[in-house]
């Protein structure tokens, strides 16, 4: 880059290099542009500050730098981490036959299987509707208005319910009759969590409260018990014309089953009853290994750990062009803040060329992904990704990783555990050396070489809670600051000591015309 600070001005560059420029002459006597001697002596006494400032910044660009690929191998390692477990593959599908009589969710411990279900009976809920019509009314308008309750009054009430265990819990209502409309009361009710769900019916003129969950609650009488004459004299509600809730019942397996609601759970499957079949028909459950899902997740795996593969071949890649070094204070002065942001892209490329820590991490991170899982001599035995579709892919040299969809998803067909195993195995610890441990999984392995790297990076460049004493670039920058300090006293000082020269200089000059002058007086 050419030199553009040559025209900068004493008060400029005083600015940029952290001067105070007193002690100024203005060189009126002698005729010389002080100023502008000054400013060019000491623009070439500060290249040694320049060049320590872009020593300065390439630091700090290395250290943004290996921070951004520590935020990288953290993201992965979240999901490596993730999945080093069988739980974490585990997932399940149930289908059912006829689901408006069964259907069911599987967990992803439930067991595989076939589930006959027949003489199938739903739990009910109980329900309460209203012995008579309360009359054609706008359920929209308030309490007084429709005369369900004198004008001025508060309208009271309580509902009584019981828990599976019988245990009974009394939920007060109290609402202002002059402003309070019945679909509000009925919303109420729905909401306030007594376990009724309330509806006012414009079609027969009645009320309908029907329990939220099914199966009887109360062996001894209703299961909605009504506390109040605005329930009993104005909604015409009577515990008598309840009928109560029922439990569930169904034939699986040949085992009679019974249920106080709709949901039954059996080796971490819960079914739930929809309707009944009481006919002799048979609806089945078939309890699988979801291979769709750990397709999923293991594609996922691969799309994130090739993201982070090309992202650190990138700057490992990336040579640095030295044509373009940061630039300094004076030469931004001159240049446009596009130009500024294009010449700083190139000035921080290859800040991590053939940077050891990272592509050790990847010569790890490959030996990880391919090498044998496990010990066995069985050659029925999957102990490779590459014998379940996952490889570095024919033409591939930077590492990233290739599915070949239908060999991965016929190995999750035939035998999806062993899949999982390769994943999830159980490692012996780290080797000495820093070595794959042949016994351990590839998520295991993976996560040991990503927490390695980030301690490496970490002792190299830090992190954001670390202080610059505490690794070894933030030493350097230490180091690195205190000299430009010190060697902006000692500029100062340069500075000081040329003003003071010239200053002499411009007496001495002065001194001299006077003398110059007296003497001509006396010849003339």
């Amino acid at each position: 880059m050419a030199d553009s600070t040559s025209g900068l001005s004493m008060d400029s560059l005083n600015q940029i290099l952290g001067t105070s420029g007193g002690n100024r002459v203005s060189g009126l006597v002698s005729g010389i542009d002080v100023d502008s001697v000054v400013a060019k002596m000491m623009l070439a006494d500060s290249q040694p500050l320049f060049q320590m400032q872009q020593r300065l910044q390439i630091l700090e660009w290395q250290r943004d730098d290996y921070r951004s690929m520590n935020t990288l191998l953290s993201g992965l390692k979240t999901t490596t981490s993730s999945l080093q477990y069988d739980a974490s593959f585990q997932s399940k599908q149930a289908t059912s036959s006829n689901e408006g009589v069964v259907t069911a969710s599987a967990g992803g411990s439930a067991g595989n299987g076939t589930y006959t279900f027949s003489n199938v009976t739903a739990a009910t809920a109980a329900q309460n509707l209203s012995s008579a019509s309360i009359g054609s009314i706008d359920p929209d308008k308030s309490l007084v208005d429709q005369g369900l309750a004198a004008a001025g009054s508060t309208v009271t009430f309580s509902l009584t319910t019981y828990d599976a265990d019988g245990n009974s819990k009394e939920t007060d209502f109290e609402f202002d009759a002059d402003t309070t409309t019945l679909n509000q009361v009925m919303s109420k009710i729905s909401s306030s969590g007594a376990g009724v769900t309330a509806i006012y019916d414009e079609a027969n003129g009645k009320v309908s409260l029907t329990r939220s969950e099914e199966g009887n609650s109360n062996d001894s009488g209703a299961e909605i018990g009504l506390n109040g004459t605005f329930l009993t004299d104005t909604l015409h509600l009577s515990e008598t014309n309840e009928t109560g809730g029922t439990g569930a019942q169904a034939t699986v397996n040949g085992v009679t089953i019974e249920s106080a609601t709709n949901t039954i759970t059996l080796n971490g499957t819960t079914f739930t009853l929809n309707g009944n079949d009481t006919t002799g028909a048979t609806t089945k459950v078939q309890v699988s290994n979801d291979t769709d899902a750990i397709y999923k997740k293991i594609s996922d795996f691969v799309g994130q750990y090739n993201d982070v593969v090309k992202q650190i071949n990138t700057k490992v890649t990336e040579k640095r062009d030295r044509d373009y070094a940061p630039l300094t204070d004076a030469q931004k002065k001159e240049m446009s803040d596009t130009d500024i942001s294009s010449w700083t892209d190139k000035a921080k490329a290859g800040m991590l060329f053939s940077d050891d820590i990272l592509q050790s991490a990847l010569t790890q991170m490959r030996q990880g992904i391919s090498e044998k899982v496990g010990d066995s001599t069985d050659p029925d035995t999957l102990d490779t990704l590459a014998e379940i579709g996952i490889t570095t892919g024919y033409m591939s040299t930077d590492g990233t990783l290739e599915i070949d969809e239908t060999k991965l998803k016929a190995a999750l067909n035939k035998d999806p555990q062993a899949v999982v195993n390769l994943f999830t195995a159980n490692g012996s610890g780290s080797n000495e050396d820093g070595g794959i441990d042949s016994s351990a999984g590839v998520m295991e392995r993976l996560t040991n070489t990503i927490d390695s790297t980030i301690t490496k990076i970490e002792q190299k460049a830090g992190n954001e809670q670390m202080a610059e004493k505490n690794y070894y670039i933030g030493q350097d920058i230490s180091d690195m600051n205190e000299r430009i300090n010190t060697f902006k006293d000692h500029l100062q000082d340069l500075e000081d000591r040329y003003y003071s020269q010239f200053t002499a200089m411009e007496e001495a000059i002065s001194q001299a015309n006077q003398q110059a002058s007296y003497i001509q007086g006396f010849t003339g």
